[in-house]
């Protein structure tokens, strides 16, 4: 894996919060990007109207702000529908596809939900490592699929929170060539995935445009709170891995 000197940069840090409270907290720690989702309603767990509402309401500069929708087979009304209102300040909304492996109609729903977007809003692809126990598509899929709906960036996550982390379940030289393959394609790749500190030297070498945490971050698991101090720590690790491999 090489990277010129030149090219090395810090990956932005994403922390997912749930409330406006754990949105402060974040941008208190300097965060790069802030996600909303409710983490107990799984990876990509959708927060309550009114949890995105208040979070909206919290002053974030520049930073900028994507959503969680669920999975794709659990939305059940027109999403831009029901978010019709709390929309307005969102960039990006990531959707799952677990038990879409062989759901003919899952290209044609994700495209459509693509097309019928609000203005300004994009979809992430969303690629689980975990495809087998998920029963989602397959890397090359959702890689087609990014093309399709001219999606800005890939989410490589887990879909099954059982204490491994996205290293458990893809090495880094496959991550390599995700990485590489995207590039090609002027897509951008975020990470995510139950990381743990022990994870970042090797993320950091892959050049992720994102690292995407929350239990990383929270003072105990990724059901507890978002913790301001954490948010720093980890913010200022990864400045210091990525400037220890120039």
């Amino acid at each position: 894996m090489q990277f010129t000197q030149a090219s090395l940069l810090t990956p932005k840090l994403l922390v997912s919060v749930r409330s406006a409270a754990e949105a402060r907290a974040a941008l208190e720690g300097g965060v790069d990007w802030l996600d909303v989702k409710e983490p107990v309603l799984g990876s990509l767990g959708r927060a309550s109207n009114s949890a995105i509402k208040e979070i909206l309401g919290v002053p974030r500069g520049r930073v900028p702000l994507s959503l969680a929708a669920g999975e794709l087979r659990e939305i059940r009304e027109p999403l831009w529908e029901q978010w019709r209102l709390v929309i307005d300040g969102v960039g990006l909304v990531k959707i799952g596809l677990s038990n879409c492996a062989g759901y003919k109609s899952w290209r044609c729903e994700l495209k459509d939900l693509a097309a019928n977007a609000p203005q300004g809003l994009r979809l992430a692809s969303v690629h689980y490592a975990d495809h087998q126990q998920a029963h989602s598509p397959v890397w090359e899929e959702i890689v087609e699929v990014a093309m399709e709906i001219e999606s800005p960036m890939v989410l490589i996550d887990t879909f099954v929170k059982d204490g491994r982390g996205l290293l458990d379940h893809v090495n880094a030289e496959q991550l390599y060539g995700y990485r590489q393959q995207l590039s090609r394609l002027g897509i951008g790749l975020a990470l995510a995935g139950s990381l743990s500190h022990e994870d970042f030297p090797a993320l950091v070498q892959l050049q992720p445009d994102v690292i995407a945490v929350r239990g990383a971050v929270c003072e105990k698991g990724r059901e507890s709170a978002v913790v301001s101090g954490k948010v720093s720590s980890l913010k200022k690790i990864l400045g210091q891995l990525t400037e220890s491999s120039l």
